[in-house]
C-alpha cells in the first residue's frame, strides 16, 4: 500500500483528537531529557558562549552567562540553573543539549552529542548529567531503531457489510513514503 500516506493523513486529521477544528497540529512542545551520571565530553562539540551573538527571548543575551570564574573552559561553561541552560539551549539553534556538572553550571553541545546519546555512547562521569534537547524539527540524524507510524482506533464501515480497518504498522519506506505491514 505505498502512497497511502497521504489519505492516511486526512483520515486521521479527521479523527485526531489533538488537531483543532482548523486542522493545526497539537502545540509544538521541546522538552528535554536528564541522562544522570553522563555526559558527551567532546570539546570539538562544545558551544563556545562567550562569542554567541544569539539572544534569549526570556534572558538576554546568551554571552552574559558566562562563567566569571570558568576552569579549563573559560568560553564553554555556563553559570546558572538548569532551566536558564534550557533556555539558552533554545535560543541557539546549533544546541542539541548540554552537559549539566551540577552547581548551576552547564556547556551547551552540538549535533554529534545527540547521536552519541542515540548510540549508547555517552561518557559514564557520576558528578554530571546529559541533557537531551528534544526538539521534533532538530533531530539528530536518523534514529537507530528506525522510524514508523503506528495506528490505532482507525475502524469504519463502507458499508453495512465492510468494515475497514486501516491499524497497524506504517515504517517509513523513503522520505514522506509509508508502507502498510499489518498488526
Amino acid at each position: 500500500m505505498r502512497g497511502g500516506y497521504s489519505g492516511l493523513a486526512a483520515v486521521v486529521a479527521a479523527q485526531n483528537p489533538y488537531y483543532d477544528a482548523m486542522g493545526h497540529t497539537w502545540g509544538y512542545n521541546v522538552t528535554y531529557l536528564e541522562v544522570p551520571g553522563s555526559k558527551c565530553g567532546d570539546p570539538s562539540q562544545y558551544i563556545s558562549v562567550a562569542f554567541s551573538t544569539e539572544v534569549s527571548p526570556t534572558n538576554g543575551p546568551v554571552n552574559a552567562f558566562v562563567c566569571p570564574e570558568a576552569g579549563d573552559l573559560p568560553n564553554e561553561e555556563v553559570c546558572g540553573s538548569m532551566d536558564l541552560c534550557k533556555d539558552l539551549c533554545d535560543a541557539i539553534p546549533a544546541c542539541y543539549g548540554f552537559d549539566w556538572m551540577g552547581e548551576d553550571k552547564c556547556i551547551l553541545v552540538e549535533k554529534e552529542c545527540q547521536e552519541r546519546l542515540l548510540r549508547g555512547q555517552l561518557l559514564a562521569e557520576a558528578s554530571f548529567s546529559y541533557v537531551a534537547k528534544l526538539d521534533p524539527d532538530n533531530r539528530a540524524g536518523e534514529c537507530p531503531l528506525g522510524e514508523s507510524i503506528q495506528v490505532a482506533g482507525l475502524e469504519y464501515n463502507i458499508d453495512e457489510a465492510t468494515e475497514i480497518s486501516m491499524n497497524g504498522e506504517y515504517p517509513r519506506i523513503a522520505e514522506g513514503e509509508y508502507e502498510y505491514r499489518g498488526k
